[in-house]
């Protein structure tokens, strides 16, 4: 399914490569088949004994358990053997690797955690003046579970990774059937039909049909008949309605009657459409108790958390019994970082990353948005950070605002960081103009198709049918296209076919629409047939598209309602609740300071690491909702937006709270 060159996993392919270069070991796998075959031949001999028995009417409680326990050492031998999940991962991403590889690469990088965390844990546990109790504690608890979920993290990607492109790949898997079902319902070739879905559509499931087709001509497959049932064999488990979809089609292709076909053709779509939407149902019905901890251990507790923890070191909090608590807050703001800007943001991330790997993909509706452009944006992304940094730190030299100068000029900072980071993640405005005009032109094809064939069914010629249509659909963006259609081919004088796809002269050669494309093939084929029937066969088409929209669209209702929460959360109400922690924060440390004098992290760190946790936290949420909604790679437009309006929020509140509060 992907290009070992230039598709997922590129960068653990050359770790893999350096740190887990192994030579291969033909002995190794010599002894794993002889002792394969030394067990074979045990059961053989047991499963003899037990039948000698049975004929005897006698039994033998110790050789039936040797029996079993010999089954399942063979059955594991068998697994290390074969590494059947293993090379179908490596096939389906492309990356090539050997599995005497992978186990190097993550036991190396399980040993470099080893001393990582050790080193760190150590170095930490002396500076925050633990007791040796603690101390060694922490260092025992790192450096066993870090290497260990190091380990186990590297050693299953490949497979995760196969998982979620399978996942992906099934989501594009009623665009991909209903190709080959109108293609069908034109000419009954199962060979045209496979040829013209690896054409027109697109993603990982279309790369796949690619590859069977190049294993077609090849001759690895003696024939398409052989390679779809192939493929729908190792579905098998997978997606059980993409199956019986493949074989109605295989099915279809083989029917005399055209009554016969067409109606499984009809159940091969209805098939693949309801195991879809019957997917997305129930993954959209699990999302509750997930989002809920993901927001409450992702947002709730760290924010109370990072409220309380730099008091340890005031009023009591005391890590040892030499610790110096009056006059150092260093440590306290040290433990704030790891906790706020490292470790619950990693947990968040790394959850969110795991509900979304859950997720059945849904057919992608238009061309992905523009690129962010990140080496021509990064100038001014810098500009923007360096002129806010520049006016906070004059803010805080230079004006006197009740003692919270420096806390202004945090507020200031982190709005400016937000701003060159949205900035950065942004795609151009032309770009997505032009996305929601393809979104819309996308979603009029079934009704123009419609409107197209009970035109041919008047019996009027396929010219004049296009220019009726463009007329009742003018001022829609297909009825437009329609217009800049008939227009060129009246001063063109050449055929419908020749304008739409001669070379790179060809309307339609470069258009971003795949959709679209295969569209007007489909006019074009049906054109040449007789105008009634060709008529029938639009309008049939026309309904297959129809239902495919709405399928999208009640998808992604269903999975919208259920993230909206979670959306406004991360936008408003966790920048007014950190806001308002900062002021709380200001209380409470002028209150312990003068109770017993106890000196407290400055308002601005405190600010700071509040603000980044902010920044981190609505990035993570955001990439989360809209990957829940949209699918991968569409999520940076929506941070980019996110994350300064967040921003202003949080600052303008804690503002409000430090002068309220103070």
């Amino acid at each position: 399914m992907s290009d070992a060159s230039n598709g997922p996993g590129n960068t653990y392919i050359r770790l893999c490569k350096t740190l887990g270069k192994v030579e291969s070991d033909p002995e190794q796998a010599r002894v794993r088949a002889r002792n394969i075959r030394l067990i074979e031949a045990e059961i053989r001999d047991i499963e003899k004994k037990t039948r000698i028995m049975e004929l005897t009417s006698s039994s033998d409680q110790k050789l039936v358990r040797k029996l079993l326990e010999k089954r399942k050492t063979l059955a594991k031998l068998e697994k290390i053997q074969d590494q059947r999940d293993f090379q179908r991962a490596m096939r389906i991403t492309g990356m090539g690797l050997r599995v005497e590889e992978v186990i190097r690469f993550a036991s190396v990088s399980a040993i470099i955690t080893l001393f990582l965390a050790l080193a760190v844990s150590l170095i930490l546990g002396i500076w925050l003046n633990l007791d040796m109790f603690m101390v060694l504690t922490i260092v025992l608890g790192a450096s066993i579970s870090i290497p260990l979920i190091i380990f186990m993290f590297i050693l299953n990607y490949p497979e995760r990774l196969a998982r979620d492109m399978e996942l992906e790949a099934f989501g594009s898997a009623p665009e991909i059937v209903n190709y080959m079902v109108m293609s069908m319902e034109l000419s009954p070739s199962i060979d045209r039909a496979l040829q013209f879905a690896a054409d027109n559509a697109q993603g990982p499931m279309a790369s796949e049909l690619r590859a069977l087709v190049w294993k077609i001509q090849t001759r690895e497959f003696a024939s398409t008949e052989e390679a779809l049932a192939n493929y729908a064999i190792e579905l098998e488990g997978l997606n059980e309605e993409l199956r019986s979809a493949i074989y109605n089609i295989l099915s279809a292709s083989k029917e005399s009657s055209n009554d016969t076909m067409r109606a499984s053709l009809r159940r091969a779509s209805e098939l693949v459409l309801t195991g879809t939407r019957q997917r997305v149902e129930e993954f959209s019905a699990s999302l509750g108790m997930p989002a809920t901890v993901l927001f409450a251990l992702g947002i709730l507790l760290p924010m109370i958390i990072g409220s309380l923890l730099p008091m340890v070191s005031m009023g009591g909090f005391d890590f040892g019994e030499n610790a110096q608590v009056q006059d150092d807050w260093l440590p306290s703001f040290a433990m704030s970082v790891i906790l706020m800007n490292l470790v619950f943001p990693a947990f968040a991330f790394f959850y969110a990353r795991s509900i979304l790997g859950r997720r059945p993909g849904i057919h992608s509706f238009a061309m992905e948005t523009g690129d962010s452009n990140f080496k021509r944006r990064f100038p001014v992304a810098l500009f923007i950070v360096i002129v806010s940094i520049g006016i906070s730190w004059v803010f805080g030299n230079y004006m006197s605002f009740w003692g919270i100068e420096w806390s202004i000029s945090a507020l200031i900072v982190l709005p400016g960081l937000a701003l060159a980071i949205g900035y950065l993640l942004g795609s151009d405005g032309y770009k997505k103009d032009s996305v929601h005009e393809l979104e819309k032109l996308e979603d009029q094809m079934p009704d123009m198709l419609f409107q197209l064939g009970s035109r041919l069914t008047e019996g009027k010629a396929i010219e004049r049918a296009l220019e009726d249509v463009a007329q009742s659909m003018d001022g829609t963006e297909v009825g437009n296209f329609l217009s800049k259609l008939i227009g060129k081919l009246r001063r063109s004088g050449m055929g419908l076919e020749e304008l739409l796809f001669s070379g790179e002269s060809g309307i339609l050669t470069n258009h971003p629409s795949r959709k679209l494309k295969a569209t007007m093939r489909l006019v074009i084929e049906s054109s040449e047939k007789n105008p009634e029937i060709a008529g029938t066969m639009l309008m049939s088409m026309s309904n297959h598209m129809r239902e495919l929209a709405n399928t999208d669209k009640d998808m992604r209702v269903k999975l919208r309602s259920t993230i909206e929460s979670m959306r406004s959360t991360a936008l408003f109400f966790a920048p007014v609740i950190m806001g308002v922690t900062v002021g709380l924060y200001r209380l409470l440390s002028q209150t312990f300071g003068e109770m017993n004098g106890a000196q407290a992290m400055p308002e601005s760190y405190f600010i700071m690491v509040m603000g980044l946790y902010l920044l981190m936290t609505v990035a993570i949420i955001i990439s989360f909702c809209s990957g829940i909604e949209n699918g991968k790679g569409k999520w940076k437009p929506d941070v980019a937006v996110a994350l300064p309006v967040s921003a202003i929020i949080f600052s303008v509140t804690s503002l409000g709270a430090l002068m309220a509060l103070g």
